[in-house]
Order: structure tokens, then sequence, then C-alpha cells
């Protein structure tokens, strides 16, 4: 017999899964490599809130183990961390209006926080533009020139170490 509880997780699992295939199929679109990382990094966020959301569920049903579970929060930050100082040029990027931005997005911003190997001299919300010469960013912005960029060769994959293959790739069914 059916809990509610069990039923509601059922179909937010189903949901959750149909949005990470949309999301994975709109990664595998995108030309921009470094565009791939930060649609896979906001997908990697959203499935490990959600895995925090509902530990308790995940625990009481022995879905994760717990020093697995344990490890959740780290794996958050770390993600956290690489995606942060994209933050406000994806707000930008979705075009969410001012009165729904955080104070961070004001026009008098706070200094940007502090993250290893990162430029502290960068106001949060700042575009950083590193200099180019003027023809290899004419290519860059064409849709051919961005997919003649490559990805570093290894993979790293937060929770398996170098993967073989990046976690944006369908396994094919055998």
């Amino acid at each position: 017999m059916f809990r509610h509880r069990e039923v509601v997780h059922c179909g937010e699992a189903f949901m959750e899964m149909y949005l990470l295939e949309v999301l994975m199929d709109e990664t595998q679109k995108c030309a921009d490599p470094r565009g791939r990382k930060i649609i896979r990094d906001i997908g990697w966020v959203y499935a490990l809130t959600r895995q925090m959301d509902r530990l308790d569920y995940i625990l009481s049903k022995k879905m994760l183990s717990t020093n697995k579970a344990i490890i959740l929060a780290s794996h958050l930050d770390n993600i956290v961390t690489v995606l942060a100082p994209q933050c406000v040029n994806l707000v930008d990027a979705m075009e969410v209006p001012a009165a729904f931005r955080a104070p961070c997005a004001a026009a008098d911003m706070e200094p940007y926080w502090t993250i290893p190997g990162t430029n502290t001299h960068i106001e949060r919300g700042d575009t950083v533009a590193l200099h180019k010469d003027k023809e290899r960013e004419r290519r860059e912005h064409t849709k051919a020139g961005q997919e003649e960029i490559r990805e570093e060769a290894e993979e790293f994959d937060l929770f398996h170490g170098l993967a073989d293959k990046p976690s944006y790739v369908k396994k094919t069914k055998k």
C-alpha cells in the first residue's frame, strides 16, 4: 500500500528526471564548451539541492548511504564555488527584472568575495574581459568559431574523479 509521501516522491522524481533530461539535451546542443560546463554545473546544483532537501526521506528509504550523504554538502560547496563568479552574469543573461534581483546586483556592489585563484579586485557583477586579439575574438562570436573551441583533455567529475566521458554524454543502451 502506497503512502502519500511515497506517491509525492515518485511524482517529484519523475518530473526532476524529465527536467534533467531536457537540461542534458540543451547541454549537448550548446556549441560553446564553457557554456556547456556552466549548464552542467547548474544541473548539478539543482540535483544536489533537491537531494539535500529530501535527505531525510532518501536516508529513511536507504537510497543513499550515510557516508555519501555526509559528503553531499561538500560537493555542493565545490560546485557553487566554481559557479559563483558567473552568477551575476547568469542573472543578466536570464533577463531577471531589477525588482527581483538580490542586493548583490545593485549599482553599488560590495567587493567581490574571495575565492581561491580569483582576482580580488573584481566587483561583484563585473563582467571579466580578458585581453584577446581582435581576430580571435571575432572568430569566437560565430558558431563555427565556438565549435572550434576545445575543452581540456581531462573532464573532471566531482563525484568520481576523472571521468572517461563528460557527464553530459548520454549513456548508450545495451
